[in-house]
């Protein structure tokens, strides 16, 4: 039986190869992706030394890659083009799995429907000092000035942005839609203060649904702005902490259509979910 690495397109993996051995190779081609030029304007554009340019070029050609055009400047061809428009993203999501690194796993495989080259903007937000408050904060600002919230969570909102979130809905300043697990559904109703909080967020027109089991991950969108957080066994009242934030269009894109998918499939809650049980434990005037 022939090794698996024997069935994979050897010339293929050439060609990869050969892009990938060289930065300029890969500057010069995009550059010949997006117009015409002679090759001292493309020695100029990407201060590839002329020697070096003339080579690149001159194999491009060989390749079938790049064409000299009838007015002696430079271009891609259809070949060429088709490469880059799929050899640019690849390196971007390598990038991307790079720069995430440890915290790739955030990311629900199954329901990510765009590649990871979106997330070329990704960063994730670690605080300078080991204080969530400046994690806290940053959302809080978001927040602050956000006109439509939309989440899938399972986990709770921290004090400071429970108050943010129920003092701009219920002004009429934010909207606010999405899908909570059952379980913080009955985390946010165990205490009088943060089920009256969540009562009114309902009753000032928020549209939430409940969804009973795990979630793919814990995902709010501020208008612009994408915070993603991995989803798992941690207790639901626990801060949003450190998460990965995106303004890319298409991951915004995504995150409305899987809430939207989520919502679909999950079922409304009414003000009364949200009922204080006098005898839980901790239920007092001042549980948050």
């Amino acid at each position: 039986m022939p090794e698996r690495d024997s069935e994979l397109p050897t010339r293929a993996l050439e060609d990869i190869a050969y892009l990938s051995r060289s930065a300029n190779r890969v500057v010069i081609l995009t550059e010949l992706t997006e117009g015409q030029y002679s090759r001292g304007t493309l020695a100029n554009q990407t201060d590839v030394s002329r020697a070096t340019l003339d080579r690149i070029i001159n194999e491009l050609e060989e390749r079938g890659w790049a064409k000299r055009t009838t007015e002696g400047n430079y271009a891609a061809t259809a070949h060429g083009q088709h490469l880059m428009r799929r050899f640019k993203p690849f390196i971007e999501s390598v990038e991307t799995l790079h720069r995430l690194d440890d915290v790739l796993t955030w990311l629900p495989i199954d329901e990510l429907s765009i590649g990871l080259e979106h997330f070329n903007d990704a960063v994730v937000r670690r605080p300078e000092s080991e204080d969530p408050v400046e994690a806290i904060g940053f959302i809080n600002d978001l927040l602050g000035n956000t006109s439509e919230f939309r989440v899938l969570a399972h986990l709770a909102p921290p004090e400071p942005l429970g108050a943010t979130l129920h003092e701009r809905v219920t002004a009429r300043q934010m909207t606010m839609n999405g899908v909570i697990t059952d379980e913080l559904v009955e985390f946010l109703g165990s205490t009088p203060k943060r089920a009256k909080r969540w009562r009114a967020l309902v009753e000032a027109g928020s549209e939430l649904r409940q969804h009973e089991g795990p979630i793919p991950c814990n995902l709010w969108i501020f208008d612009e702005t994408v915070l993603i957080k991995k989803s798992g066994p941690e207790p639901i009242d626990e801060s949003y902490g450190v998460p990965i934030v995106s303004e890319n269009d298409t991951v915004r894109s995504w995150a409305h259509d899987l809430i939207d998918e989520w919502m679909n499939a999950a079922s409304p809650i009414d003000a009364s979910a949200f009922e204080a049980d006098p005898t839980a434990p901790g239920a007092d005037s001042s549980g948050e």
